[in-house]
């Protein structure tokens, strides 16, 4: 009686120890548990996806006759094929408890497809940039140009201003020169013997000649001291 008393205890330990074994699991069958989610009575709850494999979620979600719509969190791309893509987050969230035949939507990106993107972008504005800076050196060297084209008229039309009064003068020099050539000499003044004597100013005023000009009578050089062909003028 006593063996059977143990042996039957012996039994309950084991069928009690197999039972949390099973229960348990492996780590791998918890994680496993965590990605596919629990299934209710009146829904499947969502497990928390993001960082995992789209495609992994996807599985999940067919197995529990859920749609899924995708995303793309970076260019806004179609999504044609849930491989290679990451999810970022989900909606509903996590804990949600979707029935058959709803839809999740998941927000996903690709590994390195923002770095790509930054790196693209970045090229664009450096490109941008130097488009910009193209033609604003385009612009000065035109603005440079036509400073410098009108520099260079304004000297040649001072030069040939400059020119031109250098020729009128010398124009009127030569002409000046010419006329001084052709001009007849001037005749000194010839003293006309006089009728009438006065021997000075006094006696000429006396008599009331004065003045007298070259010619009149009375007039003499030595009468005329300023020499302008009137004589005792003064």
């Amino acid at each position: 009686m006593a063996k059977r008393a143990k042996l039957l205890c012996g039994g309950i330990i084991l069928v009690v120890l197999m039972g949390l074994l099973g229960a348990c699991g492996t780590g791998e069958d918890i994680d496993e548990a965590s990605s596919t989610g629990t299934a209710a009575s009146n829904g499947f709850t969502l497990p928390n996806y993001a960082g995992k494999s789209l495609e992994l979620a996807v599985e999940a979600m067919k197995a529990h006759g859920i749609e899924t719509t995708f995303v793309d969190t970076v260019d806004g791309k179609t999504i044609l094929s849930p491989k290679n893509w990451t999810v970022e987050s989900h909606d509903p969230a996590s804990g949600a408890l979707v029935a058959e035949g709803e839809t999740v939507v998941f927000q996903v990106f690709k590994e390195g497809a923002a770095e790509a993107k930054a790196s693209a972008e970045a090229s664009a504005v450096a490109a941008t940039k130097a488009a910009q800076d193209e033609q604003a050196k385009a612009a000065a060297d035109e603005a440079a140009r036509v400073v410098a084209e009108a520099a260079e008229k304004k000297a040649a039309a001072e030069k040939v201003a400059a020119d031109t009064a250098a020729a009128n003068e010398a124009a009127r020099r030569a002409a000046e020169e010419a006329e001084a050539q052709q001009a007849p000499p001037i005749q000194p003044l010839v003293e006309v013997p006089a009728a009438v004597y006065y021997a000075n100013c006094s006696e000429a005023k006396a008599a009331g000649a004065a003045p007298m000009h070259v010619g009149q009578p009375g007039y003499r050089g030595p009468l005329d001291r300023d020499k302008d062909g009137i004589a005792c003028d003064k």
